[in-house]
């Protein structure tokens, strides 16, 4: 839905602390450590990075993080938001 990719969207930007429009791996690193409640490591981070890069670019943008054309979260996404909605509580 609409709302559902605004929260996306709004998550991404909080996470994105360079504002380069896109998650690089300590920022992708930030959200896994956030989101499993351990310290996760920079290799690991690298390799969750390498699965959701679909242009393979070294990076996350908000195309590739968003729920696809069926309506399908991907997981980061989920965590992305709900990381995002628990810290501004």
């Amino acid at each position: 839905s609409l709302g559902e990719r605004q929260k996306i969207v709004d998550a991404f930007m909080r996470f994105d602390t360079d504002s380069s429009g896109s998650l690089e791996h300590e920022e992708v690193l930030n959200i896994l450590t956030r989101a499993t409640g351990k310290q996760m490591s920079i290799d690991e981070a690298k390799t969750f990075l390498k699965r959701f890069d679909t242009n393979k670019d070294g990076r996350l943008n908000v195309v590739e993080v968003r729920p696809s054309a069926s309506g399908e979260s991907s997981w980061i996404s989920q965590r992305m938001t709900t990381v995002y909605a628990a810290a501004a509580v």
